[in-house]
């Protein structure tokens, strides 16, 4: 799929760090339904000897260990377009563009408070891994957010924005983002830390590449300062994910998907 920036001033060419940095995080932050890495050990992620491609890993966020997902590189076409990976909507899609209703709308996602409870009495059930999508009643710190759930898989920074929330996630390697996102683990709320690292990092000459993802500067620096997380995904067992999701803090949960036991 082809990013084509929209403003008359057309973006450089971006080697494979810049492009790293900013084409990689920019398909990461705005699509918090799929996951990305690198595919290699840390060691390996250095830029080779095609300057202009970062191969990534791409695969649905889902319950299972190991979902399928396919190769891609991220490179830049000509001077004004990126070739990023194709994704298609699927149930998380849908649910994640509900996060600025006020009502949970169950008719269509269905009541995770209730199949949680079921199932946590359930002979078979009660062993699956369960993976929910979280909106809590306002947006917290993120010291806050992990009092109600220590390790998410991935936290909303933003409502829908008419889609998809912007995103951050738990970086595996220290170098996959473009900068050094281990110099965070030690803070208090690492996550948005990181966040607001990249977003520090970016330039004005930037700009027409972010537009292609449908992101602006001067959005990503007012989430960066507020530093709030409006909802995030988990996943656990039944019974563990029940207590979860009953936690007068949050709005609504949803189900994404279940891996039963193996």
């Amino acid at each position: 799929m082809s990013v084509l920036a929209t403003r008359a001033d057309q973006p450089r060419s971006l080697g494979c760090e810049r492009l790293r940095l900013v084409a990689l995080n920019a398909f990461t932050v705005t699509n918090p339904d799929y996951a990305v890495d690198s595919g290699a050990s840390d060691d390996e992620q250095d830029c080779g000897p095609a300057p202009g491609i970062v191969k990534v890993q791409v695969r649905a966020r889902m319950a299972m260990d190991d979902p399928p997902g396919w190769s891609y590189d991220i490179h830049q076409e000509s001077s004004s377009a990126l070739s990023v990976p194709l994704v298609k909507p699927w149930r998380m899609t849908g649910i994640l563009a509900e996060i600025d209703q006020q009502d949970p709308v169950y008719d269509e996602y269905g009541d995770a408070v209730s199949y949680l409870h079921k199932a946590g009495g359930d002979s078979v059930l009660k062993s699956s891994a369960v993976q929910v999508v979280v909106f809590l009643k306002k947006p917290v710190p993120e010291s806050s957010a992990t009092r109600i759930w220590r390790n998410p898989e991935v936290v909303f920074l933003s409502g829908a924005r008419g889609g998809k929330p912007l995103a951050w996630e738990p970086s595996i390697w220290c170098r996959f983002r473009g900068f050094d996102t281990c110099a965070s683990k030690g803070s208090a709320e690492p996550l948005t830390t990181e966040f607001r690292e990249w977003v520090s990092l970016l330039k004005p000459e930037d700009a027409p590449a972010l537009t292609g993802f449908g992101l602006s500067l001067n959005e990503l620096r007012d989430h960066a300062a507020k530093g709030l997380i409006h909802g995030f995904v988990a996943r656990n067992l039944p019974g563990t994910l029940e207590k979860l999701v009953t936690d007068p803090q949050i709005l609504a949960a949803y189900i994404t998907d279940i891996r039963p036991p193996r």
